[in-house]
């Protein structure tokens, strides 16, 4: 005859205990959450001055899309992502190519953003 071994199931009771950590203090989450609400907005803020900022290039109106740059740059210090500022000075430099066609002031000004850039 065939040997079966047979598996006796014993049940396990395990215990859970909730964490011992103290609640955070008041004011401490109230610093947290407006500081995870700046965030948001520096982040929402950038997103929107990105677009706007190509609209206006692109339809040729340069000094709006520079101060779209200049406050997508802005947002970009207060979120500290230092590739999205680089960005938004290429864009400084691209607009201040396409407002100040023929203006040697310009071209350099827009000539050392890039060179800082780089």
């Amino acid at each position: 005859p065939k040997h079966t071994k047979t598996t006796a199931i014993t049940p396990i009771t395990i215990l859970l205990h909730p964490c011992l950590i103290e609640p955070l203090e008041h004011a401490w989450e109230e610093r947290l959450i407006h500081w995870e609400n700046t965030l948001l907005q520096a982040q929402s803020l950038a997103g929107l001055y990105s677009t706007l900022g190509g609209g206006y290039f692109l339809t040729h109106q340069s000094r709006a899309a520079w101060h779209m740059a200049l406050q997508q740059w802005r947002a970009a210090v207060i979120l500290n992502d230092v590739q999205m500022q680089w960005r938004c000075q290429i864009n400084l430099a691209y607009n201040l190519i396409q407002n100040c066609r023929g203006r040697r002031v310009a071209l350099q000004s827009a000539r050392r953003i890039i060179r800082h850039v780089q």
